[in-house]
């Protein structure tokens, strides 16, 4: 194989996508001695832009929601798990900050993965979900789009208490959600 001007002519030596903190740390160590943890971290907020390509990592998603278009702190965010807001940009332009049936931050929960894309079934990823309501202030700039608001959805956006986004599935906020996957306020994938 004859490589170009732009290829190395060493094998490049990656960090597992599975591995923890720890692990990464370690390989940052071993294979670029020479950076500081602020070296690495500024290098890991990079994962805020863009995404990876599916045929290379079999990673099918992008590293934060939407990520591709906002340069932020994102990505430190979902790593160490914090309840914080889920902003919907789409349509294009129109960010819209979305939380729960009571305007607060909504619950974050971690999954583990697969969609089974290898032939032993990984990889294996984590998936970050958000406890929120349908994106009722967008309605209207989503029809015609394929993330459309759905009949239910409307619903819950216009059968709803005054002073609150969407119905609630709990009557105050100090109350859990006993069904986190049913309802107006619903674990979504973001």
């Amino acid at each position: 194989m004859m490589l170009n001007s732009l290829q190395s002519h060493q094998r490049e030596k990656h960090p597992s996508m599975q591995d923890a903190g720890r692990k990464t740390i370690a390989y940052f160590q071993s294979e670029f001695p020479d950076l500081t943890g602020r070296d690495i971290v500024a290098l890991m907020g990079a994962h805020t832009m863009g995404q990876p390509h599916i045929h290379i990592s079999q990673i099918p998603y992008q590293w934060t929601s939407k990520g591709g278009r906002m340069f932020n702190n994102d990505c430190y965010r979902n790593i160490v798990g914090e309840d914080r807001w889920f902003f919907n940009c789409e349509p294009h332009g129109q960010c819209e900050k979305i939380g729960n049936a009571f305007g607060e931050k909504p619950k974050a929960q971690w999954l583990a993965h697969t969609r089974m894309t290898s032939v032993n079934g990984g990889p294996v990823f984590w998936i970050h979900r958000q406890h929120v309501c349908p994106a009722c202030s967008l309605e209207e700039g989503l029809e015609g789009n394929p993330l459309h608001l759905q009949p239910w959805e409307k619903d819950c956006c216009h059968n709803k208490p005054e002073g609150t986004y969407c119905r609630p599935d709990r009557e105050s906020p100090d109350m859990e959600d006993d069904n986190l996957n049913l309802g107006c306020e619903q674990m979504r994938f973001m």
